[in-house]
């Protein structure tokens, strides 16, 4: 597989991770994603590992506020609803 496309699929696939439903789901799609990565990526499979509990954290809020709280660009929130009029 390219380079390219593989960046793609392990974009993908960590992607998928956001989405469960459950902390329960959540964490075995983690650990599923992980053990796919390690076969050619073990040091990034052992990254993952370490930093399960961290990036999964977030999993203890409801629903409605994991994506404000994952979201890495804390300006576009408050900035948007200026925008949008939500001030």
């Amino acid at each position: 597989m390219p380079a390219t496309r593989r960046r793609v699929w392990d974009s993908a696939a960590i992607g998928t991770v956001s989405v469960q439903e459950s902390a329960d789901a959540t964490r075995l799609q983690w650990r599923s994603v992980a053990d796919q990565l390690r076969d050619k990526f073990p040091e990034l499979g052992a990254l993952m590992d370490d930093a399960e509990n961290d990036v999964l954290a977030f999993m203890i809020f409801p629903r409605a506020h994991r994506t404000p709280i994952y979201s890495n660009n804390s300006l576009e929130r408050p900035v948007g609803a200026m925008v949008l009029g939500r001030c």
